[in-house]
């Protein structure tokens, strides 16, 4: 913002400084190396036998078009808001529930 009146004689004393700090490399203002980096108050992460694989992964969605019949479509709308979602996860369910079998008849023979 421009002002009409004329700075401050604080302000023009706090602004050379900040332009001379810049000018100066101000160490603050500087980007870290790893060297440079204090990582003795970071706790160390050893055991990650209780992480889940795959917990934040959202697989990338296509669009597509299915012709369903009226009344699968009815029932999948008939919880609101979300249908497409719901016939995804449904979807995901079986395909999952395939895997699984398919991988345990395989074990078996």
């Amino acid at each position: 913002m421009i002002s009409a009146r004329s700075a401050s004689v604080q302000e023009k004393r706090s602004y050379e400084e900040a332009r001379s700090r810049a000018e100066a490399g101000d160490r603050r203002h500087r980007p870290k190396t790893d060297a440079t980096i204090d990582f003795s108050e970071m706790p160390e992460v050893v055991d990650w036998s209780g992480t889940e694989v795959g917990r934040f992964f959202r697989p990338t969605k296509r669009p597509v078009t299915m012709r369903l019949d009226d009344d699968v479509i009815e029932w999948l709308k008939s919880y609101g808001r979300g249908y497409q979602t719901k016939a995804n996860l449904l979807l995901r369910h079986a395909m999952e529930s395939n895997r699984r079998a398919a991988v345990k008849g395989r074990g078996a023979a």
